[in-house]
């Protein structure tokens, strides 16, 4: 099972909890199972720990995976309905561009540095995007105006 395949669960329960808590809470969410998705994953490559145990365990974060629908909330909640689809469209683009970019870049760090390196380097990030994303993101991103019929 790969990480994307362990996102599928996540994404019906991502738009409900996103929804409920909103944009900023469902990517801090999202981005802390990722970090313990990499996280565990780079302890199962350490020979010191119980290796079968942490790769079996490194899956079940993965449910909470729900990025791009909490990108795609965001994305629809603060651009005007006119400018959607273009925004949503560039988002799409810049996901498919990350998951491109992203694979050669591990794949370049896991033969330069090793498995467990480049996992431990992701888990970083992960935490360092949550970090920043808590910092960029609105409170509140549900528009409340008359375009919506008060909805949010």
């Amino acid at each position: 099972m790969r990480a994307e395949e362990g996102d599928l669960p996540g994404i019906c329960e991502g738009h409900r909890f996103a929804d409920q808590r909103g944009a900023r809470v469902a990517f801090t969410v999202s981005f802390l199972g990722s970090s313990a998705f990499y996280l565990l994953l780079a302890a199962a490559c350490s020979p010191a720990l119980p290796g079968m145990a942490f790769l079996f365990a490194s899956r079940l974060p993965a449910v909470l995976m729900h990025t791009l629908p909490a990108a795609q909330m965001v994305i629809a909640d603060l651009s005007a309905p006119e400018d959607r689809p273009a925004a949503l469209a560039r988002l799409g683009l810049c996901f498919g561009v990350g998951a491109i970019l992203g694979s050669l870049l591990g794949g370049t760090l896991s033969e330069a540095c090793g498995r467990e390196d480049e996992h431990m380097w992701q888990g970083q990030m992960e935490i360092r995007l949550d970090l920043e994303e808590t910092r960029q993101l609105p409170w509140a991103s549900k528009c409340k105006g008359p375009e919506r019929g008060g909805e949010g």
